[in-house]
Order: C-alpha cells, then sequence, then structure tokens
C-alpha cells in the first residue's frame, strides 16, 4: 500500500470516485484468473462480490492475457490458462475501498512491478458482473 501520510485522503477518494464517474473506460474492473474464476463459479454475465485490487477498464480491457499480466504486475503466467473480467455494478463509497498507487510500484511481496495502471483495493464485498471469460491466448 502506499502511505497517506500527510494526504487529504478524503478529497483523494472523492476525486477517484468522480474519475470513476467520467467515463466507462475508467469504471473499475478485477481481473481473476480462469482456475480462481472456476473456484468463484464464475461464468459470462454472473454476479459475484469482489474485494482487493481493481484497475480502470481502460488499462486492461481489449488487451491480451499476456499484457494485462504485465500492465497488472501479476506473477508471469498467472493468466496463462485463461482470466475473468468483472465489471463492478456500483462503485465503491469512500469507506470501501483504499488508494494503492499505480502498478508500477509493486505492493505486495513475490510480485514484480507492473508497466502501470492505477488502481485501489476494495475493503469491501462489491457485487460484480463477469463481462468476459477468456481463454489461453485471448483478450480481455
Amino acid at each position: 500500500m502506499i502511505s497517506t501520510t500527510g494526504l487529504d485522503v478524503a478529497k483523494i477518494k472523492k476525486n477517484v470516485i468522480a474519475y470513476w464517474m467520467q467515463d466507462r473506460l475508467n469504471w473499475p474492473v478485477k481481473v481473476i484468473s480462469a482456475a480462481r474464476a472456476s473456484s468463484m463459479g464464475a461464468t459470462a454475465g454472473s454476479v459475484r462480490p469482489v474485494r482487493g485490487c481493481v484497475v480502470s477498464a481502460k488499462f486492461v480491457q481489449g488487451r491480451s492475457l499476456d499484457l494485462a499480466e504485465q500492465i497488472l504486475g501479476l506473477k508471469p503466467g498467472e493468466l496463462a490458462m485463461g482470466a475473468a473480467l468483472l465489471r463492478l455494478n456500483r462503485l465503491p463509497n469512500a469507506s470501501e475501498f483504499d488508494l494503492a498507487g499505480y502498478t508500477n510500484a509493486a505492493a505486495y511481496p513475490g510480485y514484480p512491478p507492473g508497466l502501470g495502471s492505477n488502481q485501489w483495493v476494495l475493503t469491501a464485498d462489491i457485487p460484480a458482473t463477469v463481462e468476459k471469460i477468456a481463454g489461453p491466448g485471448q483478450t480481455l
């Protein structure tokens, strides 16, 4: 996570929510591996609760799985067997997410820095629709 010492977090979160609302491509999405999607019972069009890291759709939508891995800073091969793209059904309110900076600064041990995408961490379950299931070699 990023250090928020000295920052007006409430104002930043207000600006983040305004950013999400500006454009459909800014809307937060979650990318998960095919194995995780299967374990959640996620099928195209189904609604599942999500939490954890999310990014703006424009950084991953339409990208190859290899490139999405690199953008997000996932472990190499994490999406090799496929992935699911889940779009939040509603925007989180300020108490339901934390600021996380950009993926080019790895936030978790064992994960490489990404090519760079904004990211936030959902701290509450938010319903999301499985917008796409991508098989190996396909795009999100």
